[in-house]
């Protein structure tokens, strides 16, 4: 089996793609940051690339996926995530060879909708990122819809663990190996469904072989923990270090609350393996060996 993933050197592509090459599949990357001929952006570059390597399974992750820099420049936004979409679907279609797209996106979509998200909720994304990767989305539908393309979403809550540098978990355990201290804003009460990157590596998989085509699929803990009982957690793997509130004014973008319904993806034969006290033990062992 051949699979293409777009993003590859990327935190949840790069382990996509230890995790594929351990099954001894062939795995080809399409990266700008290892190759600037692999330009999602770039019709042409991605046709060729499709052209030349004709994947079974295409896994899309290549995306612009920071909040900042996503209000700061808005066109490169939608340049990456709406237009690289509409690329690699229009490549898709041209060369018709047959094959099965997993779409990655973000529970950035989701912003203030009901609680917990789910997959029908009605999406209200409070920043660019999570505009253009919804537009991302409605493009992909509407090519299953007119073409024919096996292709499905699936839309991750907050993703930790294996070197990652962002998100509550990674950042904690971070801080609490260099000594402390662990530094929480206001008073931690908001709250993320924080999934391990193992376990979203399996998830896409399964929604990949499994789902059916132009539906979202969401993947997280489906359990919803606020920011300071992370900390405790931390915390209680460390406990000679200490936890700082500090206090600090908070941007139209940040979200109280976050939680996903998996029910979906639960029907699938999915579901997350590797708990918060797991999943900060793994993180914390990680960050050690390669720091």
């Amino acid at each position: 089996m051949k699979i293409m993933i777009t993003g590859s050197s990327g935190f949840i592509g790069g382990r996509l793609l230890k995790y594929f090459e351990d099954q001894n599949f062939e795995v080809v990357g399409f990266d700008y940051k290892e190759n600037r001929d692999h330009d999602i952006a770039d019709f042409y570059k991605v046709r060729s690339f499709l052209a030349e390597h004709q994947p079974e399974y295409i896994y899309h992750i290549a995306a612009q996926s920071f909040l900042k820099p996503g209000e700061d420049d808005p066109w490169n936004d939608l340049q990456i995530n709406a237009i690289g979409m509409v690329n690699l679907m229009e490549a898709v279609t041209q060369l018709d060879f047959g094959t099965t797209v997993l779409y990655t996106s973000t529970g950035a979509v989701y912003g203030l909708s009901e609680l917990p998200h789910r997959e029908d909720s009605i999406c209200k994304p409070m920043g660019n990122y999570g505009v253009s990767k919804l537009a991302a989305e409605k493009y992909l539908q509407k090519w299953v819809m007119t073409q024919g393309i096996d292709a499905k979403i699936v839309r991750f809550s907050s993703v930790y663990g294996h070197r990652r540098r962002a998100g509550p978990v990674n950042i904690f355990c971070q801080q609490a190996l260099n000594g402390g201290p662990i530094t929480v804003y206001g008073t931690g009460s908001q709250t993320r469904d924080v999934v391990h990157v193992d376990d979203v590596v399996r998830g896409l998989e399964r929604v990949a072989e499994r789902g059916n085509a132009g539906e979202v699929y969401n993947v997280g803990c489906g359990v919803e923990h606020s920011v300071l009982e992370i900390a405790r957690v931390v915390r209680k793997k460390m406990p000679r270090v200490e936890i700082e509130f500090k206090q600090h004014e908070k941007s139209a973008f940040d979200l109280p609350r976050s939680w996903f319904d998996i029910s979906k993806v639960k029907n699938l034969g999915w579901e997350p393996k590797i708990n918060l006290e797991l999943g900060i033990s793994l993180t914390l062992k990680d960050l050690e060996e390669h720091d």
